[in-house]
C-alpha cells in the first residue's frame, strides 16, 4: 500500500506541512493547491512548485502534467518579472 494521500478539494490546509506527496486527481486540483500554498506562504507559485519538487525528490518535468494553463501562465509571468524568461515566450518545459 502506498503512503501517498489522495487529494480531495477542501481537505487540505495549505498552511499545514505535507507529510507525503498527494496524488492529485487532475491538474486543476494540483494547481489550486500550489496557488493557495503560494498565497498563504507569501511565496511565488514558482517557488512553491520548486520546493514541492525538492521536498519529494521530483523533477519539474515529472509534475508538468499537473500544471494547468492558469498556473503555467502565472509561472511564466513570475519568470518574466524575475528576468528569467523573455516576455511573450511560453514555457516549453512544463
Amino acid at each position: 500500500m502506498s503512503n501517498r494521500t489522495v487529494f480531495e478539494p477542501g481537505e487540505f490546509d495549505p498552511e499545514e506541512q505535507i507529510e507525503s506527496p498527494f496524488i492529485f486527481k487532475n491538474a486543476s486540483d494540483f494547481s489550486y493547491y500550489i496557488q493557495m500554498t503560494a498565497v498563504n506562504s507569501e511565496k511565488t507559485c514558482t517557488q512553491v512548485v520548486l520546493e514541492y519538487c525538492d521536498q519529494y525528490d521530483l523533477d519539474p518535468s515529472d509534475i508538468a502534467k499537473f500544471i494547468n494553463r492558469s498556473l503555467k501562465e502565472q509561472i511564466a509571468l513570475e519568470m518574466q518579472e524575475d528576468g528569467l524568461m523573455l516576455k511573450g515566450k511560453e514555457l516549453d518545459f512544463l
